[in-house]
C-alpha cells in the first residue's frame, strides 16, 4: 500500500481588512473607551515632581558607580537634592490648596 503525502497550503490572512496601525492597536483592544478620554485636571508641579524623582533617583542610582570619590559624592548630593525638590513640587498642591490645574474646563467623555 502507497500512502502518498500532499500537503495542503491556505492562506489565513483576510484581504478585505487593511492593515492595523501599530498606534491603532491600543485604542482597539482597550475594553472601556472612555479610559482614552478621561482628562482629571491636576496641577503641573505633580508631574515637575515625578520627573524630579525619575531624575534624581537616577543620578544617585549612577553615582554609586563612579570609581571617582569626589564625582561620586557630587552626584549622590545632586541626586538627593533633586529628590528634594520632587517631594515639594510633589506635595505642594496638597499642602497649598491655592494651586492652579494646568488643565482648566471640565472633562468630556464621549460614548462610542
Amino acid at each position: 500500500m502507497k500512502v502518498q503525502y500532499t500537503p495542503i497550503y491556505t492562506n489565513f490572512k483576510s484581504n478585505n481588512n487593511p492593515k492595523e496601525k501599530f498606534t491603532d492597536k491600543f485604542s482597539s483592544r482597550i475594553k472601556n473607551s472612555a479610559d482614552l478620554n478621561d482628562c482629571v485636571p491636576v496641577p503641573r508641579t505633580i508631574f515637575k515632581g515625578y520627573l524630579a524623582f525619575m531624575l534624581g533617583t537616577s543620578m544617585s542610582f549612577l553615582g554609586g558607580f563612579v570609581p571617582n570619590k569626589k564625582i561620586r559624592n557630587s552626584m549622590l548630593i545632586a541626586g538627593n537634592l533633586i529628590n528634594t525638590y520632587g517631594i515639594w513640587a510633589f506635595a505642594r498642591p496638597y499642602i497649598l490648596k491655592d494651586a492652579v490645574p494646568s488643565v482648566k474646563g471640565t472633562a468630556k467623555l464621549e460614548n462610542n
